[in-house]
């Protein structure tokens, strides 16, 4: 499983795997949230391996990507929904390495420089980027501009996946690291 996120409304849990074409599964969680059960499997036509997942706030959307593909689900019906229908829609959590709200993060006519993770802060005042050169970036949300101005550093990793969490003051950030 490469990502899994669970609902805003606690019912139900998104997954996917790195495996070339796979499905997206969603699993119904029972009131007592102690069974799983299978509600969609969700066929959303990647060519390439799954990367990140995301749910809008009211549990009814997913957002996923893979290295360069970007697909929007209806998970009520399971079906892909195009990009220009999706603007408006309110995303409770933001990994996705592609999307307009965070085209400013990849770096232009780089092909050394790769973003393995992204996270919004809860406030949406921030954005953290990792990528595969060590670093961790900060950005001003939404990060729109090309080169947008970033806080960068460097750890003694050779690969960064980032998950985060935000305090009144601070933006933490929980990195899964691989050593050099």
């Amino acid at each position: 499983v490469e990502d899994i996120k669970i609902a805003p409304s606690n019912q139900l849990i998104a997954f996917g795997a790195h495996m070339g074409v796979s499905p997206v599964e969603v699993m119904k969680v029972n009131e007592q949230g102690s069974e799983l059960q299978k509600f969609k499997i969700i066929n959303i036509g990647f060519t390439s391996s799954l990367c990140h997942l995301d749910w809008d706030v009211s549990s009814s959307a997913l957002i996923a990507n893979s290295v360069n593909e970007l697909v929007f689900v209806n998970v009520p019906s399971g079906s892909v929904m195009k990009a220009t229908s999706c603007g408006n829609i309110d995303w409770h959590t933001w990994s996705c390495a592609l999307g307009y709200s965070v085209k400013g993060l990849l770096p232009e006519f780089s092909s050394s420089v790769i973003v393995t993770s992204i996270c919004r802060s809860h406030s949406r005042k921030l954005v953290a980027s990792g990528d595969n050169m060590s670093s961790v970036k900060l950005y001003k949300y939404p990060c729109l501009v090309p080169n947008a101005p970033f806080k960068s550093y460097i750890g003694p990793v050779s690969y960064t996946h980032l998950r985060a969490h935000e305090t009144r003051e601070d933006l933490v950030c929980r990195l899964l690291l691989e050593k050099k």
